[in-house]
Parts: C-alpha cells; structure tokens; sequence
C-alpha cells in the first residue's frame, strides 16, 4: 500500500520584539546577546508548565490573566516569561540548559530593559483592543501610585506599593537584613 505523503508543516512567522543584553562577565569583559522575543499560545503554554508547582496545586502563571503581569517582578516568573518569549525564534532554548541559561541572562542593571521588552512583545500578540484596555488600567493603577516600584523590579528589599506588610507573627521566618544583623550583633557579644 502505497504511503500518504502529508503536507509540510509551517508554522507562523511571529512579529517579534528584539531585545539586545550586553552581559559582563567576571572580569569585566562584556558580550552581546540578541534575542527576538514573541508571545503565541505555545509561549504560554512552556511559561504555565514552567510555573506550576504540582505540591502546592498551583497550575502555573497563564499569559493571559492580569494577574500573572501583577507577579512579573518575581524572579522564577521574570525568568520563564522570558524563557517563553523566546522560544519562537530561538527554539535552541526550549531546554532545561536553555532555561537556566535565560536565567542568566537577568542581571539587576538590565531588568528594566527586559520587562519593557516582555511588554512590547506581548502587546503584539494581543488584540488592539486588549492592549488599549490593559494600558488604561495600567495608567488608573500608577495614577494611584500602585505601579512598579521605582527602586527596579529585583530590588527585595522593600515591598511594592500595592502589598500588604506581612500580619505579626508571621511564619514566613527572619528576612535576610535581619538575620544578618542579629548574626553579627551575637557574635559581638
């Protein structure tokens, strides 16, 4: 019986947004990395199932809910949506060895320039529509003062605007600067 022969698979060309990294490495050498980031359902679905945390029956961050873009500071968050965008263009990513590479790519001084760089791409995958009504919302929350903190979105040492201080006697244990200072304070005495 002869074989069928299938149409060839082609997959959509994504608009894509560039995003240029010069990273330093130890030694103060630096090297250019460029990547070409897009968001399309399958960005969405690698960013969930990089996310989820079974144990703990979290599903994982969907692209699509605002409140996933509420938690876009978070490292693990920042990482994989990164990660997913560009998976499209540089498929030699889609690997744990891609991931944790990615993950290195997120330095403090470039972070700024990576989440405005998410943004751009994922405004192109949206409806005009969407993006007009994401903007409004975006624009009614900093007009409150409930925007991104200006002190850069890895700085943990102080909370965004719009979070709650954590309730007296917490079990989330000793932030880092305390355990530091009542380290050195009891090794004084």
């Amino acid at each position: 019986m002869p074989e069928k022969k299938s149409a060839a698979l082609r997959r959509r060309v994504l608009p894509f947004t560039p995003l240029d990294l010069m990273l330093e490495e130890q030694g103060g050498a630096f090297y250019r990395v460029e990547l070409k980031l897009a968001f399309d359902m399958n960005a969405g679905a690698a960013i969930q199932e990089r996310t989820a945390d079974p144990k703990l029956g979290f599903r994982g961050y969907m692209l699509t809910e605002l409140k996933t873009w509420a938690h876009i500071c978070e490292p693990k968050l920042l990482k994989a949506m990164l990660w997913g965008a560009v998976l499209a263009h540089h498929p030699e990513y889609n690997c744990d060895e891609g991931f944790e590479t990615i993950g290195s790519f997120v330095q403090e001084s470039n972070a700024v320039a990576i989440l405005d760089a998410i943004e751009a791409a994922y405004f192109k995958y949206l409806p005009k529509d969407r993006v007009e009504a994401i903007k409004k919302l975006k624009a009614a929350a900093d007009a409150k003062g409930e925007g991104a903190e200006p002190n850069g979105p890895l700085d943990e040492t102080k909370k965004p605007a719009s979070e709650t201080p954590d309730p007296v006697g917490s079990n989330s244990g000793p932030s880092p600067a305390t355990t530091s200072e009542s380290a050195s304070a009891n090794s004084a005495s």
